[in-house]
């Protein structure tokens, strides 16, 4: 299971080393089906081999792991910021009173 983790890990941070963006899987909605995950005609017409499906089910669930935590991460430095202009905001509020 280990290998099969920095397989999928080579194959999604890529050469680069940066994550793929949500933004550049906007085929979904064009496509009606993930990047690289076989349509349901496709699979129709030419099967799907398990093993190969689910490597990349399982890359198609780091992305999105990868992408929550992203996500969190920037949460948590807006709360901080948030935080950050209240108390600005209520010392100029004293101030001004």
């Amino acid at each position: 299971m280990y290998f099969i983790l920095l397989f999928i890990n080579s194959i999604y941070y890529g050469r680069s080393g940066k994550a793929i963006k949500i933004q550049q899987m906007k085929s979904i909605m064009t496509d009606r089906h993930l990047p690289g995950i076989p349509s349901a005609d496709e699979v129709k017409k030419n099967g799907v081999s398990i093993g190969d499906m689910q490597v990349k089910l399982l890359q198609k669930v780091e992305e999105l792991t990868l992408h929550v935590i992203e996500q969190n991460r920037k949460l948590e430095n807006l709360k901080t910021e948030n935080e950050t202009l209240k108390k600005q905001m209520a010392g100029l509020q004293s101030v001004k009173q």
